[in-house]
């Protein structure tokens, strides 16, 4: 027998919440060899206006839960309307499977389906979740609760989680696999996990100095195991970068920047390389304090040319403030691999 969901749509309602139910429950996916799920949409009214300014009108009404297998609440405001909380605890009552998106625990926690359970909602919102239903044992610092036949996730993108985990719940883990592989996002995210990760980002001070090195670098990969020609003197700039050539392939690894001894952040582990462009922006360069010679233009291969039996000698390129900048290579074997951030 078909399994059938329902997405409850009320007066601004969420369309991204919306489009993740449509999307992992409402496409038909015949490349799985399996019956999928029948999705509706029930309008609380019709038709419906949608967060962003337009509206949706759907053929069935809030009689659509009366048969339902899953009800899906997506995110909507914290004051529901009474036929939608009415419909959710009949559909409850009966034994229906009961799921919210982000600000849909309002709605469920509003008829008090929450009660005495673990839930969550997106990270913005816990605190008014947990002061307006004390009832509820709210969790604020994870991507979505599993309580059997209610589950609520965090906010935005932890609905996709939400949804697939109930794809492997119902099909399996190789379903749910495929499943996430056709909408190009990761498989499994476990829900225990934290919302966000706070980690400040600091204000790049010397990004022109440390992008100039690394722009120089990146145009003269033969040429950088000597270094750019001498700057005029400037600003005194403090930094530890290390460069990284990958496979020849002509694809470079930004710098890794360490914060000096006495920064309140803790130190990156040993080898701990960053790509991309966030490196430039740190412009965190150690200075050695000595004035730095011109060099002669070398005629080098790259990285991937290092003796295996260790570091190249130092580089010297330089800051604008016309000072040596103390720059060593990566051992060969970690050149001929991409490191995670």
């Amino acid at each position: 027998m078909v399994h059938r969901v329902v997405t409850v749509l009320s007066p601004g309602v969420n369309p991204f919440d919306l489009a993740v139910s449509c999307e992992v429950f409402g496409l038909r996916r015949p490349e799985l060899g399996v019956e999928w799920y029948e999705h509706r949409l029930a309008g609380v009214v019709r038709p419906v206006l949608v967060n962003g300014g337009w509206t949706l009108d759907s053929p069935f009404g809030l009689e659509a839960l009366d048969d339902a297998d899953t009800v899906i609440v997506p995110a909507c405001p914290h004051q529901p309307p009474g036929a939608m909380i009415d419909a959710l605890r009949a559909a409850y009552d009966r034994g229906a499977r009961m799921v919210s998106f982000c600000g849909g625990a309002f709605a469920l926690a509003a008829a008090g389906i929450l009660d005495g359970r673990k839930a969550t909602t997106h990270w913005m919102d816990t605190d008014d979740l947990a002061r307006r239903y004390p009832k509820v044992q709210v969790e604020p610092d994870v991507l979505y609760v599993d309580e059997g036949q209610v589950l609520t996730s965090a906010g935005t993108a932890s609905g996709i989680d939400l949804a697939l985990h109930i794809v492997r719940l119902d099909y399996g883990p190789e379903i749910a696999n495929q499943v996430a592989r056709r909408m190009v996002t990761a498989a499994h995210r476990e829900g225990g996990q934290s919302q966000f990760a706070f980690t400040p980002v600091p204000v790049p001070s010397y990004s022109d100095a440390l992008g100039s090195v690394m722009d120089w670098m990146f145009e003269h990969p033969r040429r950088a195991r000597h270094g750019p020609p001498a700057r005029a003197a400037g600003r005194d700039e403090p930094a530890d970068l290390r460069p990284t050539v990958c496979r020849g392939d002509r694809h470079h690894s930004a710098a890794v920047a360490h914060p000096p001894a006495n920064s309140s952040r803790s130190r990156p582990a040993a080898g701990h390389h960053a790509a991309g462009r966030g490196d430039r922006e740190s412009g965190r360069v150690r200075d050695s304090g000595q004035p730095a010679p011109a060099l002669p233009p070398g005629d080098i291969d790259d990285a991937r040319r290092v003796s295996p039996a260790g570091p190249a000698a130092e580089l010297t390129p330089m800051s604008s403030t016309g000072r040596r900048v103390v720059v060593r290579p990566t051992r060969p074997q970690e050149a001929l691999r991409t490191r995670p951030p």
